[in-house]
C-alpha cells in the first residue's frame, strides 16, 4: 500500500501494429490484440468470407513486448473474418 504523498510510477504501454487492423500491446504478463470490427479489407481469395483483420503471418514477440531481436516466447498468428449476408 503507497502512502499519500508517495508516488507510483506507472508502466508507459505503447501498442505495436501488426498487419491489417491489429494492434498488440504485452504488458504484466498479458498480450492485449485489439481489432476494429468496423473495418474490412474485401473479399478473401476464395469469396468465401471478407478479411476483418490479419497479421500477415505468424507474429513473434518477447514477454516484454519487443519485437526485435530473435529470441522470443510468443508467436501470434491472427485471421478476423466475417461471412457475406448476402
Amino acid at each position: 500500500m503507497t502512502k499519500k504523498n508517495e508516488s507510483v510510477a506507472k508502466e508507459v504501454v505503447i501498442p505495436v501494429q501488426v498487419g491489417n487492423n491489429v494492434s498488440v500491446i504485452v504488458s504484466g504478463g498479458k498480450m492485449i490484440i485489439e481489432v476494429d470490427l468496423t473495418k474490412n479489407f474485401g473479399a478473401s481469395k476464395s469469396g468465401k468470407t471478407i478479411q476483418i483483420a490479419s497479421s500477415l503471418g505468424n507474429q513473434k514477440f518477447q514477454q516484454n513486448g519487443n519485437k526485435e531481436g530473435m529470441n522470443f516466447d510468443v508467436v501470434l498468428g491472427l485471421n478476423c473474418y466475417r461471412y457475406p449476408t448476402n
